[in-house]
């Protein structure tokens, strides 16, 4: 706990990370209602996502995450618990950040997308290690 300078009651420190985050080094693609999205980041609660259109905060949406080279798709419900606009390094493009919490994280959807993720990033670092070697 941290220490207040004013004497008042010990402030817990804040917490907001519950699970450990996969930068993707290939992101993924994703559709929410038919609309294209990017997957930046992944955990096993949920997810960071890039798009060009805003999300209502609390909305329950479902996320179509797909994986080309496998040709599948794993939708799994989502909460959506932040949306910001960012700037986008187009002038002429809007582009929004979404935090989606996933509804069950514990489901068999997000089992399976979990193990999908796992398959894409374990491939593209063996990718990385091959390319690093050849060029020694």
């Amino acid at each position: 706990m941290a220490q207040s300078n004013s004497g008042a009651a010990p402030v817990e420190p804040r917490v907001t990370r519950r699970a450990k985050r996969v930068r993707l080094f290939s992101p993924i693609g994703a559709r929410i209602d038919g609309a294209k999205v990017t997957v930046v980041d992944i955990s096993s609660i949920g997810a960071r996502l890039e798009h060009g259109f805003p999300l209502n905060i609390s909305a329950h949406v479902e996320v179509a995450f797909e994986f080309d080279a496998e040709g599948t798709v794993i939708a799994v419900p989502c909460e959506v618990v932040r949306c910001k606009l960012d700037k986008s390094i187009f002038k002429d493009r809007i582009s929004y950040t979404s935090g989606v919490r996933f509804s069950e994280p514990d489901g068999t959807a997000v089992q399976e997308l979990m193990n999908l993720v796992s398959h894409v990033v374990k491939e593209d670092l063996d990718a990385r290690r091959e390319y690093a070697k050849k060029r020694k």
